[in-house]
């Protein structure tokens, strides 16, 4: 069904053309038409004229019709009255709504330059009226030049007869036979009619002739055909013509007018009289061929037809012209036409229009948005209407009360009332302006959403991957002699402690002693030989084989389901590399695959990570792992860290390599996920790094996806980070501050990967963040952000050249009843916090807008930092208040109103996954296998707009969704599903995940 409402750009279009011209003083309707060419070089220019002027008379010197002609576009822009009548300013005085440029006594008295553009104006006067003088706007037309011009049908007109005759304007150096003529050109292949010649006809070459006019005969209906006109003159040669194209008629009527959806109106009575005309079909015919429907109802006039009932007199009976007449039309209405073409004489007899429409209006405003009565209307949602008819600016009132208080006058048809309260009722109206004074309009209210607003692509993670290999998570040898790839050279024992923080020593710190399940049997491989034992701690080992013909060694680790005390420390003895290796010369390519996997499996992450990963829509990843050497040592490719190296290598704990994960696995991840990767390079790295990195990310990423390039992490920190501490030394030794070689080194950076990934890369394809400390953006002089951003201004020029974004990590707290709250007061105190960190990341945004970062502002991390600094005192409580309910809704409070509420761009959380306990509880679960345990995911989830997981449709992820799919599935009969020996709403969660994970 077509829309019954006014199209934006249809609204758009009329207000433009409307607001200072319709039923006002100036004139309009020029003729020739605005911007018009090949208008002949003696022209009588006409117009409309504007309803008050006054005619010329003796004694009244002003009045009248002034025009202002001219080649010389700033005379006629500017001109005013009090230019002196005549040629040097171009003003003239018409009697009439006419002028002649030729008339000796009114214009100049000559003819138009040829091929010349023209600009003129017409200012009308009435000396009696207050409003006078009403000067219209500018226009322009170019005079005919040698090329013919004036094509009719009209260039890339539409619904043209099948029996048409087209003509032109001749050029002005066209000569008759015998010496020249039209070359007509005609057809419905573009090409063809662009590259013909006499000598080439190509077949739509029709001849030379002497008038300007040509019948192609019965044309095709819905075709378009194309066609140029040369002008030719055996004296001065050809003129090559431009090609100009027009389409057939249809079936239906075509071109309506009023346009589809247009505004009309009539400041001054209490109706309107509207001209309803159209383009026949191609079969209508000529007498008795258009049924005419009209009304104020959208369905009776698509759906009558002629011998249908009519109460409400719709169908206005069959006409011969392609036009009717309407009068007394109500103003502030929308009203409905359509035109069906009909031919007795013709197989199929009629053919249905569409449905057209346009509204007539006394001058107030229309289609409000949000609309009278709206609910549910976004927190940030800008305020719009269509204007009246004839308005040329609107007072804005706007508030909580009704009626609501005067805001200002303004000439926009929208109005942003910033950001406003949830669920909260608003009162608005718009007043209209134009020549009678100000229409009031009707006053509407609306109420806005109690929802959080959506923020998609905008939220990304700081995430360690979980490997089906889980040799690549267990980081402790107990031996220094490794080969050149880290692998062993002597018997050892590998150490993993699952442990809770602290259960070694003075109890566990998480209250719920929440274990993630590791239990099952893990398939394990290496190359060589070794007797296996645990030596302390959990873990059966059984089925041990070797196999000669491969040199591998195969077994099964069993651990049991979660336990207290669940550590392992495996004994590898009596190693042999090969056959023909002395024992103790230990093994290589270790392997422990986690349970549900084959010893020889090819998957890298395992299935629980992705999904938990993947049910968020993240913008990218972040892995900040990277060390430094102590100063002056610097980080050569060679020194990298490699897939095919022991895991236990990339930790540092053994070879002395920079802690970090592989940038192969890097890659992979994100090409995998389709998620961009934040990558994060070690501080000391040469440029050689430098260069040798860019070149593998450009060669190994996925080409459609871009990356974010931040120079190692925290820079900042000169207290515990062996980062910062280098850079500080590195700063010392050149002369600067920490911040200025900070801000050096990463524009270096930004160079070096734009050089190797090509111009125009920075901000596309890489985007270089540049982070700080989130209360050292200004506040820390002489070591800030802002420093560094004006080293790079001073040294290397804008910094928006270089830098995509700055970063900083603003994490929230319960201070000051971190040691005394309850979990409620707790939370009460986050969103305190939140509340009062708000004016610091407003100018953190503020700043990165003041240097025009394209990337704006944006965190490196971010989230809960409570646990926090090992106080024990009330860790139960500040553990808890992440798994309640509420910790959804303080999450969602921290993104949308003190974050992204703000003007902020992308934030990284922190982190995806994390246990519980007094240094912290950063993940937004603790278990990739049951995600959604502890709410925090569900409010990043929500925050990036994927409801996938809304059961109830209330338009939001929360525990009464858990609730609908527990009652779905039988929830009266849960019992104690999560083993804790209670029954209760765990449970039902548990029943939720159990489902949802096994889909």
């Amino acid at each position: 069904m077509k829309s019954r409402f006014v199209s934006p750009s249809s609204i758009v279009l009329v207000f433009l053309l409307g607001c200072g011209a319709f039923a006002q003083g100036v004139a309009t309707n020029p003729r020739p038409k605005n911007e018009a060419t090949g208008v002949a070089i003696t022209p009588v220019l006409s117009w409309t004229p504007g309803r008050f002027v006054a005619e010329y008379a003796a004694g009244q010197h002003g009045n009248g019709h002034h025009v202002f002609f001219h080649t010389n576009q700033s005379w006629v822009s500017d001109g005013v009255l009090n230019y002196p009548l005549g040629t040097q300013f171009g003003h003239f005085r018409a009697d009439t709504d006419s002028w002649s440029s030729a008339d000796p006594v009114l214009g100049t008295g000559t003819a138009l330059d040829v091929d010349t553009v023209y600009y003129w104006k017409v200012v009308e006067v009435n000396e009696a009226h207050l409003d006078s003088p009403w000067a219209g706007e500018m226009w322009t037309f170019r005079t005919i030049g040698p090329k013919a011009a004036n094509p009719r049908p009209a260039d890339g007109e539409t619904a043209v007869a099948l029996d048409v005759t087209v003509t032109w304007t001749p050029g002005t150096e066209v000569a008759y036979s015998p010496n020249g003529g039209h070359d007509v050109y005609f057809g419905t292949n573009q090409s063809d009619v662009t590259n013909a010649s006499p000598g080439t006809p190509l077949g739509v070459y029709v001849g030379r002739q002497d008038a300007n006019e040509y019948s192609p005969g019965g044309l095709d209906m819905e075709t378009s055909y194309y066609w140029r006109i040369d002008e030719v003159n055996n004296a001065s040669g050809t003129v090559t013509g431009d090609v100009w194209s027009s389409t057939t008629a249809g079936y239906t009527a075509a071109n309506p007018s009023p346009e589809d959806g247009l505004l009309v109106g009539e400041l001054y009575d209490s109706s309107v009289d509207v001209s309803l005309s159209w383009k026949a079909g191609a079969h209508a015919a000529e007498t008795l061929g258009h049924d005419v429907y009209f009304g104020t109802n959208f369905d009776e006039v698509n759906e009558l037809s002629s011998t249908d009932p009519d109460p409400n007199d719709v169908y206005k009976d069959r006409q011969s012209g392609a036009s009717y007449e309407l009068s007394g039309l109500g103003l502030d209405a929308t009203y409905f036409w359509r035109i069906d073409e009909v031919n007795s004489v013709h197989p199929d007899g009629m053919w249905k229009g569409e449905v057209w429409s346009f509204t007539a209006s006394s001058g107030v405003v229309f289609y409000p948005s949000p609309g009278d009565g709206e609910k549910q209307v976004s927190i940030e949602k800008i305020l719009s209407w269509s204007a009246g008819y004839g308005a040329t600016s609107h007072d804005v009132y706007f508030g909580t009360v009704s009626p609501p208080p005067f805001i200002g006058n303004q000439n926009q048809e929208t109005y942003d009332p910033g950001r406003m309260q949830k669920g909260t009722r608003y009162y608005w109206r718009i007043d209209e302006h134009n020549v009678t004074g100000a229409q009031q309009g009707n006053i509407c209210t609306f109420m806005t959403t109690n929802q959080t607003p959506t923020y998609p692509g905008q939220v990304g993670v700081v995430a360690k991957p979980y490997f089906v290999d889980w040799a690549k998570e267990i980081t402790n040898y107990n031996t220094t002699n490794l080969d050149a790839n880290g692998w062993p050279q002597v018997d050892f024992t590998i150490f993993q402690d699952l442990r809770l923080v602290a259960e070694w020593a003075e109890g566990i710190d998480d209250p719920e002693a929440y274990r993630p399940d590791y239990s099952g049997t893990y398939k394990c491989s290496f190359t060589g030989q070794a007797s296996i034992s645990r030596t302390w701690g959990v873990g059966t080992i059984q089925n041990v084989q070797y196999n000669s013909g491969t040199n591998t060694t195969t077994f099964d680790l069993v651990l049991p389901t979660p336990a207290a005390g669940q550590m392992m420390n495996l004994q590898f003895s009596n190693t042999r590399r090969t056959a023909a290796s002395p024992t103790n010369s230990g093994i290589t390519n270790l392997k422990i695959m986690k349970p549900g996997y084959a010893w020889d499996t090819t998957q890298t992450f395992t299935d629980d990570f992705l999904k938990t990963f993947n049910s968020v829509k993240f913008r990218c990843w972040r892995d900040a792992t990277w060390s430094a050497h102590p100063y002056p040592d610097v980080q050569e490719w060679s020194e990298r860290k490699r897939a095919d190296e022991c895991p236990a290598a990339w930790t540092g704990v053994s070879d002395g390599k920079l802690e970090s994960m592989p940038w192969e696995y890097v890659i992979q991840f994100s090409n995998e996920t389709g998620v961009s990767p934040w990558v994060s390079v070690p501080i000391s790295s040469t440029d050689d790094y430098l260069y040798q990195l860019a070149a593998y990310l450009d060669n190994n990423l996925d080409p459609n996806m871009d990356f974010f390039l931040e120079l190692s992490n925290e820079v900042w920190n000169t207290g515990d980070s062996e980062v910062g501490v280098w850079n500080q030394d590195d700063a010392a030794a050149r002369g600067l501050t920490g911040y200025e070689n900070y801000g050096r080194r990463v524009t270096e950076m930004a160079q070096i990967f734009e050089t190797v990934l090509g111009a125009g890369s920075l901000h596309n394809r890489v985007k270089v963040i540049l982070a700080g400390h989130h209360v050292c953006l200004m506040g820390c002089y002489p070591n800030n952000l802002v420093e560094s951003l004006n080293y790079i201004d001073d040294t290397f020029g804008p910094p928006k050249n270089y830098i995509y974004t700055i970063a900083t990590a603003p994490y929230f707290t319960a201070s000051p009843v971190i040691s005394t709250g309850t979990v409620d007061e707790l939370l009460d105190a986050c969103v305190d916090n939140l509340t009062d960190d708000m004016a610091l990341r407003q100018e953190w945004i503020n700043v990165a807008n003041s240097w025009q970062l394209p990337g704006g502002a944006c965190t490196y991390e971010a989230g809960f930092h409570t646990p926090c600094c090992s106080n024990l005192t009330n860790l139960n409580n500040q553990i808890t208040m992440h798994r309640v309910p509420r910790a959804y809704e303080v999450l969602k409070y921290n993104y949308d109103e003190t974050w992204f509420g703000l003007g902020a761009a992308m934030a990284n959380h922190f982190t995806l996954s994390g246990a519980a306990h007094r240094y912290g509880f950063w993940g937004a679960t603790d278990d990739v296998k049951y995600p959604d345990r502890n709410f925090k995911l569900q409010a990043v989830r929500q925050i990036v707009g994927d409801l996938t997981c809304d059961y109830n449709d209330d338009g939001i992820v929360n525990f009464a969704d858990y609730a609908q799919l527990a009652s779905e599935w039988g929830g009266s009969g849960v019992t104690d599903l999560n083993g804790d020996r209670t029954v209760d709403s765990d449970d039902l969660l548990k029943l939720m995940l159990d489902w949802m994970w096994s889909e």
